[in-house]
């Protein structure tokens, strides 16, 4: 009997990242999670009742050097989650880490010949960082793109709520043009406008 296919859940210990893997697991696919030092050992020690779930550390997955041969070895496909929240290092740490974040596991994959990627955004690409278009009126669909530069976000003064929808925005935009130049890759973003929900306790800290 054939195993069921490996996907890999980047940010698996966060709140998004940790229900898409127990979703996963539940409908029957192996998981590969990764998640940074600190949180490899509480991912296993949650999910170590599930044969089908394992834990890679991945640091920084907006590291220049980052290879991920290893990580994508059998993986059928990637949901991509890992993204910094605004407000808790520096801007351009942040703009860093959720830009060449997501270019590092797009470039990867398609060396890999994992073709299959899930990108999490949020409704927020569709507006300005502010958020006042929101309550404006009027239809957002999915041609509108927020208006922020990496020049908006290192600026000083930014809310959080700014910097992390600029930082999604543009690490969204630049995942769909790098799908644009790759044909063969299979890219699809979900963007909520908002996650609520009980988290996983184990995983909270």
């Amino acid at each position: 009997m054939s195993q069921p296919e490996l996907v890999l859940v980047t940010g698996a210990s966060g709140y998004v990242g940790s229900h898409v893997v127990r979703a996963l697991l539940q409908a029957g696919y192996r998981v590969r999670g990764s998640g940074r030092g600190g949180k490899i050992a509480t991912l296993r020690g949650y999910f170590k009742d599930q044969p089908n779930f394992e834990a890679v550390q991945i640091d920084d997955v907006g590291a220049p050097d980052l290879d991920l041969t290893a990580v994508l070895d059998g993986v059928s496909a990637i949901v991509h989650v890992a993204c910094p929240l605004g407000g808790r290092s520096l801007p351009a740490v942040g703009l860093r880490t959720a830009l060449e974040g997501s270019q590092n596991i797009l470039k990867q994959a398609v060396k890999a010949g994992v073709f299959k990627v899930v990108l999490t955004s949020t409704s927020a690409t569709a507006l300005n960082p502010d958020q006042k278009r929101a309550f404006a009126g009027g239809i957002i669909c999915d041609k509108d793109w927020g208006k922020t530069s990496i020049e908006d976000v290192l600026k000083e003064g930014n809310t959080s709520l700014y910097t992390y929808s600029a930082y999604k925005t543009l690490s969204e935009q630049a995942a769909w043009k790098f799908a644009e130049e790759h044909p063969e890759l299979d890219l699809a973003t979900i963007n909520p406008p908002f996650v609520y929900g009980d988290p996983i306790p184990e995983l909270l800290g």
